[in-house]
């Protein structure tokens, strides 16, 4: 159990958990294809479109199955696996565009063929906001300061 003291402490945290889970998730994907073409660059953030209505074959290390994909990159279109274009679109959810706000939890969100499609963020500002209405949205710095901010196992937990 470790208390988080500062909001700056609180970004470092989210900023290395983002990158650790994306090194584990490219890792365990790289690691259950042994096709040559599936190594780092191949699995790096890009642009991708998916082509066609449905799956057009099974990947035969994964078992999973292929979509006909064409990387808006390099124009090429490619039957890709579900983990792997699942892989590419995970790394663009991270939390980089949250300047005034931590995200407490992360739900991804996937469509009818199980491939990422978006992320819903709870989000709790830094500091306590006013809302338009006059209500008062709470912020976190207050808790960090009371010592109420914990990470275990790498959640994020408000004490009582």
């Amino acid at each position: 159990m470790a208390h988080i003291n500062s909001i700056e402490e609180l970004k470092l945290w989210q900023t290395n958990r983002d990158a650790s889970i994306m090194e584990g998730v490219v890792a365990a994907t790289i690691a259950s294809h042994s096709d040559s073409h599936h190594d780092a660059s191949d699995l790096s953030p890009r642009a991708m479109k998916l082509i066609g209505p449905g799956h057009v074959g099974v990947c035969t290390d994964c078992d999973e199955p292929t979509f006909n994909i064409r990387d808006q990159k390099s124009g090429r279109t490619a039957p890709v696996c579900r983990g792997c274009i699942n892989t590419v679109r995970r790394q663009s959810l991270g939390h980089g565009q949250y300047t005034a706000e931590i995200c407490m939890s992360c739900e991804i969100i996937t469509d009818s063929l199980g491939l990422i499609s978006g992320v819903i963020h709870r989000t709790k500002p830094y500091e306590d906001e006013t809302q338009p209405d006059g209500a008062i949205r709470p912020g976190i710095g207050p808790l960090i300061r009371a010592q109420r901010i914990d990470v275990t196992d790498d959640i994020l937990s408000v004490l009582p």
